[in-house]
């Protein structure tokens, strides 16, 4: 069973780029979620420095700044503690609040979550902000809370801005008391549609033009440029076909032996012909329709052309 394994004719090189290209994506999210781990471990190392000196607010600060980089329940369960120390109640809620949204806590952080927020809510009010799906405010500490929305904030008088949908650039302002809760409704109305334009009155057709006075069509033209479009492809597919064709044809001639060299070779000599002639054809009839085209505007007879396939080929003709 001697001589070479015959290669595919065309080899599909654009799975091997595709493969590349979807590698080099790969790497570059790994490399970009790597360094945000590595961004959230030194901001979480910031933040325990400064809660062993007792910088609580900083502390705090670096946790939550963690948590952002790369969400996890403990970071935010650490900012909730930092701030708590901190005196910052609305903001060690809310943090305690995305811990146990996140998930992962030990049990015995569970538990220490419900009782200090069962003791910080007392001092605080909440606002329940309603509104339509997929609308956002911001309020407070809140950066982004997407409705509806229960937050609990410091007593007092805060401002809620509208955030999405932007065309409805507004705001809220709600008062806060201790242990009430406030409710703010959005009622966010959709973008006006456009007023329609007046109607324009039809210009009336123009008269019939005699058979002898008719403009020649650009439909000559056209259909020109589209079989040269599609000959230039089809040139270019000939010509890789061409080369995968002599590559076979000299695999053949260092080794007479092997008849599915022979085979491959023959094939492929058969298709490179019929793809030259396809593309000869396409360019031969687009030229012709573009001269065609170009030549018929004067008073001189129309041109006429004619295209017939068969089984053996393909027939050209005409006159003008």
């Amino acid at each position: 069973m001697g001589g070479p394994v015959p290669s595919t004719p065309l080899e599909p090189r654009w799975r091997r780029v595709c493969a590349a290209l979807a590698a080099a994506l790969v790497l570059t999210l790994a490399a970009g979620a790597r360094g945000d781990r590595e961004a959230a471990k030194q901001l979480f190392r910031a933040g325990r420095a400064a809660y062993e000196r007792g910088d609580y607010r900083a502390a705090a600060a670096s946790f939550e700044q963690a948590a952002r980089s790369e969400p996890h329940g403990q970071a935010w369960y650490a900012a909730g503690d930092a701030w708590a120390n901190a005196g910052v109640a609305d903001r060690a809620v809310y943090a305690f609040e995305q811990a146990v949204a996140l998930g992962g806590l030990p049990p015995g952080d569970l538990r220490k979550v419900e009782r200090r927020t069962a003791v910080l809510v007392k001092k605080l009010g909440v606002v329940e902000i309603r509104g339509p799906a997929g609308t956002v405010v911001a309020v407070g500490h809140v950066a982004r809370a997407e409705l509806p929305a229960r937050i609990h904030l410091r007593p007092g008088e805060h401002s809620i801005r509208l955030l999405e949908p932007a065309h409805a650039a507004t705001s809220r302002v709600a008062q806060v008391e201790v242990g009430e809760t406030a409710l703010v409704t959005f009622e966010v109305a959709p973008l006006p549609s456009p007023e329609p334009a007046d109607p324009t009155p039809e210009p009336a057709p123009p008269p019939p033009v005699p058979p002898d006075e008719e403009e020649p069509t650009a439909a000559t033209g056209v259909a020109g440029w589209v079989l040269v479009g599609l000959g230039v492809p089809t040139a270019a597919v000939a010509a890789v076909i061409t080369t995968v064709a002599l590559d076979a044809r000299d695999e053949w001639e260092a080794d007479r032996r092997d008849t599915e060299l022979r085979d491959r070779a023959e094939t492929l000599r058969t298709v490179t012909g019929v793809t030259w002639v396809a593309a000869g054809v396409l360019l031969g009839a687009g030229a012709t329709l573009l001269i065609v085209d170009a030549t018929s505007g004067g008073d001189e007879p129309g041109a006429e052309l004619s295209l017939r396939l068969g089984l053996q080929g393909a027939t050209l003709g005409g006159r003008w």
